[in-house]
């Protein structure tokens, strides 16, 4: 099962949250929250992606094998 560019990013999202403690950008961030800024956010979300980016594309790929094992049991 292919995922969408939906699926992929909010899979890229978590990774990223989890690893940074920085939300994403495009996510929602309460007012409340504290967040950074939003350039700060895509700056790192850029140095996140450039270090990251092959074991980001072994994730995506490993998780669609998955999905296809489990679409063809069913």
């Amino acid at each position: 099962m292919k995922l969408t560019d939906t699926e992929r990013y909010e899979i890229e999202a978590l990774a990223f949250t989890h690893t940074t403690g920085y939300d994403a950008p495009g996510k929602d961030v309460a007012p409340a929250a504290h967040s950074h800024s939003y350039d700060a956010r895509c700056a790192a979300w850029d140095v996140w992606m450039k270090a990251n980016c092959q074991c980001i594309g072994a994730i995506l790929h490993g998780v669609e094998l998955t999905l296809e094992d489990v679409t063809d049991a069913t």
